[in-house]
Formats: C-alpha cells, sequence, structure tokens
C-alpha cells in the first residue's frame, strides 16, 4: 500500500509495503527554505507532531526519526516538516498518520514542538567515494570524489548573491585549470574558487561570493578546507601524469622514427625494415 499527498513544498510517498517514507523536496519554496529531501523508514519513527489546519495557517506534520529531529540546513525548521495544501487533505493525511502511530506503538499524536528529541542538521547522502562532504554556513555544499567536485548551491542568499544558480554541478578535475584558496580571518571569509576551461573569473572575496564555481567558509574551517584543496592538488597531479608520460612516449617515438627514416634515405635500412619499425613504434 503507497499513499502520495502533494504539498506546498514537495511530495511525501508513505510506502507500508517497503517500510519507506519518501520526502522529494521540489520546486522553489523547497529550494529557497533550504528543505532537502529525504528517505527513512516507517519502523524508524519514534514520534509525529501535527499542526492542525486553522484560519490563518495549513495543517503540517513533522516526523521524530530514531529520537532525532532533524532540521533543514540553516537549523530553523524541521526538514520532515510537510505542509498539505488543504483542510482535506489534512484529514486524509491524519487517516494514514494514524496507522503508523498504531504500528509503531507511538501513543498518538503530540502537538507541534513539543517533542524534546535531539537536533541534527540533515545532509542528503552522497557516494560512498566522496571523500569530503563539505557545507557551509550559506547553504553551499562541496562534495570532493577522487576524479571530480560537486558544487551545489540553496536557499534565498546563494540565489540572490549567485544570480540564481541552482542545481548541482559537477566538475572533472582535468577541467579545471587552477585553483585559488584565501584562508579566513576573523573579519573576512576565506574561499575555494576553481577556474574552469573557458569560464571568466574574477578575483577577490566580491568576486568569488558571486562565483557559481567557488564556496565560502569562515576562520573555523580553515583547516579542513586547506586538507580539502591540497587532495584535490594531489589528485590532479596524479590523474595528469599518465597524460604526460603519453606525450614524452609518444615524442620519443617521433624522434626514433625520424632516426629511421634517415637510415632508410641512405639505404642502410630497407623499406620493409622500416615499414615493420614503424608499426612497432606506433602500436599499429
Amino acid at each position: 500500500m503507497e499513499e502520495v499527498f502533494i504539498g506546498r513544498a514537495g511530495s511525501l510517498t508513505i510506502d507500508f509495503d517497503n517500510d519507506q517514507v519518501i520526502i522529494d523536496r521540489g520546486g522553489a519554496l523547497a529550494e529557497t527554505a533550504g528543505f532537502l529531501s529525504m528517505k527513512f523508514k516507517i519502523s524508524e519513527i519514534t514520534a509525529i507532531e501535527i499542526r492542525r489546519p486553522t484560519f490563518l495557517k495549513l495543517g503540517a506534520f513533522m516526523f521524530i526519526v530514531n529520537g532525532v529531529r532533524y532540521m533543514r540546513t540553516g537549523g530553523q525548521f524541521d526538514n520532515t516538516e510537510f505542509v498539505l495544501n488543504n483542510k482535506n487533505d489534512f484529514a486524509k493525511a491524519e487517516g494514514i498518520l494514524n496507522r503508523i502511530i498504531e504500528q509503531n506503538n507511538l501513543g498518538g499524536f503530540q502537538p507541534e514542538n513539543s517533542v524534546k528529541a535531539e537536533k541534527e542538521i540533515y545532509h542528503e547522502p552522497v557516494g560512498a567515494d566522496c571523500v569530503f562532504n563539505f557545507t557551509n554556513n550559506t547553504n553551499s555544499t562541496l562534495c570532493v570524489y577522487p576524479d571530480y567536485i560537486t558544487l551545489k548551491h540553496s536557499g534565498l542568499l546563494n540565489a540572490l548573491s549567485k544570480n540564481g544558480a541552482k542545481g548541482e554541478r559537477r566538475i572533472l578535475y582535468t577541467a579545471i585549470t587552477a585553483i585559488e584558496y584565501k584562508k579566513a580571518t576573523t573579519i573576512a571569509p576565506g574561499f575555494i574558487q576553481f577556474s574552469i576551461s573557458g569560464a571568466d573569473r574574477g578575483g577577490g572575496n566580491l568576486s568569488a561570493a558571486a562565483d557559481e564555481n567557488t564556496i565560502m567558509f569562515d576562520a573555523t574551517k580553515n583547516q579542513l578546507t586547506q586538507q580539502i584543496v591540497d587532495y584535490i592538488e594531489n589528485r590532479r597531479i596524479e590523474i595528469s601524469k599518465p597524460q604526460v608520460a603519453q606525450v614524452v612516449q609518444q615524442s620519443s617515438a617521433l624522434d626514433e622514427l625520424k632516426k629511421l627514416k634517415e637510415l632508410l634515405d641512405m639505404g642502410i635500412i630497407s623499406q620493409e625494415e622500416f615499414d615493420a619499425k614503424k608499426k612497432q613504434l606506433l602500436g599499429l
């Protein structure tokens, strides 16, 4: 049995057969508010809070998962909060949620923000091969993988400062032409700025703040960001080594062919010997 609800900031799927709750955040409202999509098991729900609809407010409910209140990035609202579109949707949802309460033996609904639970900022899961997953205090996220990075800028502040940049950008190390790194001080933020082949880039903090290929940070993150930059630089060197070796190998082969051509022109070797050696050197 699967129940789907459409709300002001995405959709909610309650899948009883597969023991799953899926909150799929979509649209400008969720992006601006900093809400993230998430998935958890129905059996992991330890409390359900509700806000009943009134003349001024729409109805909503929040899940406490394994005793934790998962907050959206920024820490002001529950990331599991789901606001419904109208009173009819709330009535239907309340009936479905009652099944979860009975199934998990929760003892009924709780008023909004009444459950004492540990607060934790929710971060979207990343790939298993992610080496660093860094989110700053303006809802920008940098994930560092062995062969590429991803940058994502969420929330209203980033939408304003980065000209409405949305979605996740994947940048291969082979596409990065330079990395500018500036440590933060007590009065000025630091930044990691990636120069990409074919893209214009300015300089300084103001330019970095508006650049979608940049992530800003405060002084508490200097050590972590230095480790991130060192890792990326080392990986860029490692990735470029085979390419350099291939160029050197090709250059050596061309030099050898030039010498063989001179021997052919002098009559020291035959055309057949030259052709055979040429195929060997070029790997034909």
